[in-house]
């Protein structure tokens, strides 16, 4: 990757970012690297969470209006927790 695309890449990418995580970014980089790392696993992790939830969604919406019904017509029972 050519270095002024990936200053222009960059640049783009604060252009589009919210301050709030502007503001983090600026105090993550003074971070060691380990600790940017690790940073970077939990976002990146947050992120796939949130896409996984959206990808299924549809999914999730079938099996809440199966439970319904088997609650309905009282195939369920009552756990005790």
């Amino acid at each position: 990757m050519a270095a002024g695309r990936g200053v222009f890449n960059r640049n783009y990418l604060f252009l589009t970012m919210v301050s709030e995580l502007k503001n983090a970014v600026h105090k993550i980089e003074k971070l060691p690297t380990k600790q940017q790392r690790e940073i970077a696993k939990v976002i990146l992790d947050e992120v796939a969470w949130e896409n996984s939830l959206i990808k299924t969604q549809h999914e999730l919406s079938v099996l809440a209006e199966e439970a319904i019904l088997e609650y309905k017509k009282g195939k369920t029972k009552r756990m005790k927790l």
